[in-house]
C-alpha cells in the first residue's frame, strides 16, 4: 500500500502530485486510507458532473478519520471534464495490492456482494445467510453426520471461511475434512493441503501438504494440481519447475483460476516454458474474470505498461477495481450485512454509504433499498426536523 503509483504512469500529473495525497493518508489507519483512495479514484471513473456530485456526497460518509479524509479528498482538483482512467488506475493500485496481500491472512474474509432486495424477496437467498438455523445447513449437516463425503467437505470449507452464516471454526473445519478425506473427497485433501500449506488452524506442514495436493491431483482436482505446482514451482531445478508448468496447465484447461494465474506466471518469468507475454496476458485476463484478484492486478499492469499486447488504461482502471473490492473496502460489505438482518438499519445504511462512495455498486444499490424501504434518508430526516 506504500508503493509509489506514479512510477505506473507515463505522463506526469497537473497539479499536486499524488504521491503527497498519499501521504497525507498515512497518519488514519489502513482501512480509511484505502476507502479514501477508492472513493477518489470512483471519482475519475465518472463523467465531471456526476464526478461533483460524488464530491459533495463524501463528507457525510463518516469514515474512521472523517476531517482528514475530507480535505484530502477536496485538495484532489477536478481539473478535467473527461474521465481519467490513468489517474484512478494510480489511486486504485495500492488499494488492489493490499487487497491481493490480505488474501492468505488467516483472518482474511470472503467479500459478500449479495443484494439486499434479493434476500428479502427470496427465501432461498435469505436463507444462505441464516447459518445453524438455515435449511441448507440443517440438510448437509444431517448428510454428513450419516457418513456424506461430500456433505463433510462442503460444511468443513464453511466452517473454514466461516461462510453462509456459520462462525469460522478452523478446528471444526479440520475434523470434517478429515473424514472426507478418508472416504477420498478431492476437495477435502486438497483443503487440508492448503490449511497445511499455510497453517491455518494447525502448524505449518509443508510434507503434509504436498501429501493431501498429490493424492487429489491425482485425482484429477484442479485446485491440488495447482497447489502441487506452485510447490515444485518454488524449486529451482528447472525439471521440478517443467513439471510445475504441466500441473499449472492442467489445471488451467479445467479453467482453474489459480492454474491460470500461475501458468501466466511462468509464462511471463519464462519458468519451465519459454516467455510468451501475449499467452501469459490472456491467462491472467482469464483468471481475473474468475475473480481471482492478484491476476485481476497482474493483467492490469501488463495493460497499462503495454506487455503483451496494446496499452490500455480504461480496461486496468476496471479490473483494478475489481481486485480492490475484494480487499478491506469490500468487507465493509459483510459488516453492513450483519447490521442490516439484525435490523440496525441506520449503521447499515452508514457501512453501505462507505462503500457506496468507493464505487462498489452492490454497496449503493443496497443503500438505495434501505433508505427506500427502511429508514429515511440523511438530507429527508434534516428537512423534517426543520
Amino acid at each position: 500500500a506504500d508503493e509509489n503509483p506514479d512510477v505506473l504512469l507515463t505522463e506526469p500529473f497537473t497539479g499536486q502530485p499524488l504521491q503527497n495525497l498519499l501521504t497525507r493518508t498515512q497518519g488514519s489507519n489502513r482501512k480509511s486510507s484505502s476507502h479514501t483512495l477508492m472513493a477518489l479514484a470512483f471519482r475519475y471513473l465518472l463523467p465531471r458532473q456526476q464526478r461533483e456530485d460524488a464530491v459533495m456526497l463524501l463528507p457525510d460518509v463518516n469514515v474512521s478519520a472523517p476531517s482528514e479524509n475530507t480535505e484530502l479528498v477536496f485538495s484532489d482538483p477536478i481539473d478535467s471534464d473527461h474521465i481519467d482512467y490513468r489517474r484512478a488506475c494510480a489511486y486504485l493500485m495500492p488499494v488492489a495490492n493490499e487487497a491481493v496481500q490480505s488474501m492468505h491472512d488467516e483472518s482474511a474474509l470472503r467479500v459478500d456482494f449479495g443484494l439486499l432486495k434479493d434476500f428479502e424477496d427470496s427465501p432461498l437467498e435469505a436463507d444462505r445467510v441464516k447459518g445453524e438455523d438455515g435449511h441448507t445447513v440443517q440438510f448437509n449437516r444431517q448428510e454428513a453426520e450419516a457418513g456424506n463425503a461430500d456433505a463433510q467437505a462442503w460444511l468443513g470449507t464453511q466452517y473454514y471461511w466461516g461462510a453462509n452464516g456459520l462462525p469460522r471454526d478452523r478446528d471444526m473445519a479440520r475434523n470434517l475434512l478429515e473424514r472426507a478425506a478418508q472416504q477420498g473427497q478431492a476437495e477435502a485433501m486438497y483443503n487440508l493441503g492448503v490449511m497445511n500449506a499455510y497453517g491455518h488452524g494447525i502448524p505449518v506442514n509443508a510434507e503434509a501438504a504436498n501429501n493431501y495436493f498429490r493424492q487429489a491431483a491425482d485425482a484429477g482436482y484442479a485446485p491440488a494440481q495447482n497447489g502441487l505446482g506452485l510447490s515444485l514451482a518454488q524449486q529451482a531445478d528447472a525439471e521440478s519447475q517443467k513439471e510445475a508448468f504441466k500441473l499449472f496447465n492442467a489445471s488451467a484447461a479445467q479453467n482453474n483460476a489459480d492454474g491460470l494465474f500461475n501458468k501466466g506466471i511462468l509464462l511471463k518469468q519464462g519458468m519451465g516454458a519459454s516467455i510468451d507475454l501475449k499467452v501469459a496476458r490472456s491467462c491472467f485476463q482469464a483468471a481475473a474474470d474468475l475473480e481471482h484478484p492478484a491476476a485481476a492486478v497482474t493483467f492490469a499492469e501488463m495493460l497499462m505498461n503495454g506487455e503483451g499486447g496494446p496499452t490500455d488504461f480504461s480496461t486496468a482502471a476496471v479490473y483494478l477495481k475489481k481486485a480492490a473490492e475484494s480487499g478491506v473496502v469490500g468487507r465493509t460489505l459483510n459488516k453492513a450485512m450483519e447490521h442490516f438482518f439484525a435490523q440496525n438499519y441506520t449503521e447499515a445504511a452508514r457501512l453501505y454509504a462507505i462503500a457506496a462512495s468507493a464505487g462498489i455498486e452492490s454497496a449503493q444499490l443496497n443503500l438505495a433499498h434501505i433508505y427506500e424501504s427502511k429508514i429515511e434518508p440523511p438530507m429527508m430526516a434534516h428537512a423534517v426536523k426543520a
